[in-house]
């Protein structure tokens, strides 16, 4: 068995085969298609299955349905259902050829060519086909790009692009996980002559894909590229002032993952290029939390187990160790300095992991108790915690409730608001 078959060994799994003979018995072919063949072929994880098929989609719906599988009509304006077996979903879509297109969505035609098929996709590394005898079917020279690390559009960038503008951040996102080599200088100058057709697509669309590509082990060279050649400001801001971005600290959280073997999370990441703020992104709101305040505590935060614990108490641990990210790439201002930075910033993240939080002992109703009332109960709470933190920093203990409250009763005159 060659290296390639081997890779490709998962096709003859009896749930791939059983969907595939399925199409089969409707009088059609299926083939898988896209991230699962290319990943096999790279040697990566993957758990979604794409196949492209022959028959139409009201034949599939209606054919694997009368065979009692569960088919749902995904998205079957575009030829696509998706098929359940055995817990698996299966997205089969009908071999397709572009009609017209908008740089946003594209009207599509049915057809029986493969080779029309493969010719509408994007990168060569995608457009392989692997049927049920583990064939490979590779009409761009896809698996020599992945064997040189290479992506690249299929045929002409510009055209490419052009059938979908968002191409242009999976071009990036692409290169960002699999390439091996620099970013190639033809499908590069396309994505910079139309970047700023980024605007026409949605918040949506564009955060998915800069998320997605912030998860890649490196996507330093990405975002350097993007950000000197000027992409940021259709991507991430409302009108086209130049916004403020800086690629330093992300390019440092970059040389320290590396000299530490760490990867640090997305939002992390994206904290690092321009903060918290990104008018035209359609974060959620636990993700604008997560860098309002990674943005926020990393400009106060030191390596000190007071500043940490108090930190952890007041954000939690994820947003603790991300502004530490933050704040050890901001002051780290040469290369050179890598080394003891990871030093450090490893030795503050293993102190949040390990640190066991004890509850702190006081609540509102103690103050209440106290006479307080409004703002200064939250004042005084925050006080009182900031003091039990420095006197566990201090003896290795933590303070009581009645020393907390002790404490208070002599200082709450001095407690500002």
């Amino acid at each position: 068995m060659s290296n390639v078959q081997e890779k490709l060994s998962w096709i003859h799994q009896e749930k791939h085969q059983k969907i595939l003979m399925l199409i089969s018995e409707l009088s059609g072919e299926g083939r898988f298609v896209g991230g699962a063949v290319r990943n096999s072929l790279l040697g990566l994880p993957f758990d979604d299955f794409d196949i492209a098929t022959t028959l139409l989609p009201n034949e599939l719906m209606a054919g694997l349905s009368d065979k009692g599988v569960c088919v749902i009509p995904t998205g079957i304006e575009q030829g696509t259902v998706t098929a359940v077996i055995e817990k698996q979903p299966y997205e089969i879509t009908t071999l397709r050829r572009d009609e017209e297109t908008d740089g946003r969505r594209a009207k599509v035609k049915f057809t029986n060519s493969w080779e029309a098929d493969a010719s509408r996709r994007d990168f060569t590394i995608n457009a392989i086909y692997v049927d049920s005898n583990g064939k490979l079917y590779d009409y761009f020279n896809g698996l020599q790009d992945i064997s040189l690390g290479k992506v690249r559009f299929i045929g002409n960038p510009t055209q490419r692009i052009k059938e979908d503008f968002l191409r242009i951040l999976r071009f990036f996102r692409m290169h960002a996980f699999y390439a091996k080599t620099e970013l190639n200088e033809e499908c590069l100058s396309a994505c910079i002559e139309l970047r700023h057709n980024l605007r026409i697509i949605s918040g949506e669309r564009i955060t998915k894909e800069i998320l997605r590509m912030l998860c890649s082990k490196n996507p330093w060279p990405c975002i350097r590229s993007m950000h000197k050649n000027d992409f940021f400001k259709h991507i991430f801001t409302i009108n086209e002032q130049a916004p403020s971005f800086n690629s330093q600290i992300f390019e440092n959280i970059c040389q320290l993952e590396k000299t530490l073997r760490m990867q640090s999370d997305n939002l992390t990441r994206l904290c690092s290029i321009g903060g918290h703020h990104f008018p035209r992104l359609r974060l959620s709101r636990n993700q604008q939390k997560f860098l309002n305040l990674v943005y926020s505590c990393s400009a106060s935060i030191s390596h000190a187990k007071t500043s940490i614990a108090k930190n952890i108490y007041t954000c939690g641990k994820d947003i603790t160790i991300g502004s530490l990210w933050i704040q050890q790439a901001a002051n780290m201002h040469e290369k050179h300095e890598a080394g003891s930075s990871a030093e450090r910033l490893k030795k503050a993240i293993e102190f949040v992991n390990t640190y066991e939080i004890t509850e702190f002992p006081i609540t509102g109703k103690d103050m209440l108790s106290l006479g307080l009332t409004g703002e200064k109960i939250k004042h005084s709470l925050a006080y009182a915690r900031n003091w039990w933190i420095d006197r566990w920093a201090e003896s290795g203990t933590y303070p009581s409730a009645q020393d907390c409250i002790n404490h208070l009763m002599d200082k709450i005159n001095n407690i500002k608001l």
